[in-house]
């Protein structure tokens, strides 16, 4: 399994400030792509513990060890003319259930197991099924699919992005082997994971290579039971009869993205953060090259002092906002995006972001109202809002709000 308390070594190949979305989370570091092993292992054959009711007969056998100071295959002929062949099956059942425990020719109720099962009604018994299984060989950890049918529907869908090598630990490897030993150490997930006493697989790996997807997800900080990840790859549609001068794509294939609900993988998203903590040394060298050196981190979010040299360098590309996003991309394509807060922390640097705020504001607003809009706050005249839009290029908005002044008659 992959050692995620060691920190790799990475290379921030490029870091931009983005307009937050809506739907971004504040307290949650956005992993918006990274290469994700993955393949489904199909009908594999597991041992699960399960309950069924009592047998007429099992009850007064129970009964029998609860009341009597030792029984045997007699006493059971005695009160229910049980033969001794069939009374001494009933007992020995007893004790491979743990119900009972031998001793000479009597037998002796386990007596918390027996009380039990005579509350209950029931016996836990083990009972051979066969399961769809979802790996992740970097992190070796696996997922007992409920609804495998509808689950692999939907990833039939969607092509993978490429092939990675399997781990060594993997290939030529039993797949018992790997699932038991997930099993023991807590990697094995879904809500019957919990009932899986050992797996019968005797299937050898064979393969070498393991599809791999592109994928998404947000690692929040707080507790989490589920866990969203996106699937981003090509879905082939059916191919269309075109005439030859079709600029049309021929493949007909298409970007999609696939949501699909996972419990929490506790190593691949250990293994993320850890990637991403990886970074932060050089991510902190970018951003100071970029006019940001005050920089704090506090859980998933940055926070950035702003003086007036810095609101400048970034008002020369960009209209100015306190709540962006920061988005960087390390060296094996892999993407990420966290909440950023820019704090202006001087008079200057605070004017800047208050007149951005304006300049937001008018656009955002119906055509009849951009005058007003652009005219309300005091501490900016209408020229100086029109000459923000202009360094930023909004020439149509210039155009609106000077009409009435340059077409004057």
């Amino acid at each position: 399994m992959s050692d995620s308390g060691r920190q790799p070594r990475v290379e921030v190949q490029e870091v931009q400030l983005q307009e937050r979305s809506l739907s971004a989370a504040h307290d949650a570091l956005t992993v918006d792509r990274v290469w994700l092993p993955m393949l489904v292992w199909e009908d594999v054959r597991v041992e699960m513990r399960t309950t069924r009711g009592l047998t007429m007969m099992e009850r007064f056998v129970i009964e029998c060890l609860l009341r009597l100071d030792g029984c045997g295959s007699e006493d059971l002929r005695e009160i229910a003319a049980i033969g001794p062949e069939l009374g001494e099956w009933l007992l020995t059942s007893c004790v491979q259930k743990s119900l009972a425990r031998r001793n000479g020719d009597l037998y002796h109720a386990v007596r918390p197991a027996c009380e039990q099962a005579l509350e209950r009604n029931e016996l836990p018994h083990q009972v051979e099924q066969r399961v769809d299984i979802l790996c992740f060989p970097e992190t070796d950890e696996f997922v007992l699919l409920d609804d495998s049918c509808q689950f692999l529907q939907q990833l039939r869908q969607i092509q993978s992005s490429g092939n990675c090598p399997l781990p060594l630990r993997w290939q030529r490897a039993e797949r018992r082997e790997l699932l038991d030993r997930a099993r023991e150490e807590g990697r094995l997930y879904g809500s019957r994971a919990g009932v899986c006493v050992v797996f019968c697989d005797n299937a050898v790996i064979k393969d070498n290579q393991c599809p791999a997807y592109y994928a998404g997800a947000e690692l929040r900080e707080a507790v989490e039971t589920d866990w969203a990840i996106t699937l981003i790859g090509r879905r082939a549609r059916k191919k269309k009869h075109l005439p030859a001068s079709s600029s049309e794509n021929q493949d007909g294939a298409e970007i999609v993205r696939l949501p699909i609900t996972l419990p929490v993988l506790t190593q691949l998203k250990r293994l993320w953060q850890t990637m991403y903590a990886a970074a932060e040394d050089p991510l902190r060298g970018k951003l100071k090259r970029m006019g940001l050196p005050r920089v704090e981190r506090h859980g998933a979010m940055w926070t950035a002092k702003v003086d007036a040299a810095a609101a400048a360098d970034l008002a020369a590309r960009r209209l100015l906002s306190p709540n962006v996003e920061l988005e960087v991309r390390l060296d094996r394509e892999v993407e990420f995006s966290v909440p950023f807060k820019l704090v202006p922390c001087d008079k200057e640097s605070r004017q800047a972001f208050t007149r951005d705020g304006v300049v937001r504001r008018v656009l955002a607003a119906a055509p009849h109202d951009m005058i007003a809009v652009a005219t309300e706050s005091r501490d900016f005249t209408l020229e100086e809002v029109c000459c923000r839009l202009w360094q930023l290029r909004f020439y149509s908005t210039v155009y609106q709000l000077r009409q009435d002044q340059d077409f004057r008659t």
